[in-house]
């Protein structure tokens, strides 16, 4: 049962993304994801471990995923810490968001 909610909950997300992807654009858009839940080696204190995000959304091109990057609309990453009442503080790695 775990698994059926977990697997429910993930899908659910990425329809969303897509949908996003879509209503934003009429063109292709790429979008990378990366979550690591527990991440102990980003952690400044043992008693404190993060969670970590990173997140790419480009349009795709010919060329290679360094330049995707470099080319982003959006490139972000960010450790998430949690408290008693969840999510207490995100702090961002690296941010960059293209304004419109």
């Amino acid at each position: 049962m775990k698994n059926k909610v977990l697997y429910t909950e993930v899908k659910k997300a990425a329809e969303q993304l897509c949908n996003a992807l879509r209503s934003y654009s009429g063109e292709p858009m790429y979008l990378n994801l990366t979550v690591f839940t527990r991440d102990n080696t980003i952690a400044d204190r043992p008693e404190d471990i993060p969670d970590y995000y990173s997140v790419v959304v480009s349009y795709p091109d010919e060329v290679d995923e360094d330049i995707r990057i470099n080319s982003a609309v959006i490139s972000e990453s960010a450790k998430v810490f949690y408290g008693d009442e969840g999510i207490r503080l995100v702090e961002p790695y690296y941010s960059e968001v293209e304004d419109d």
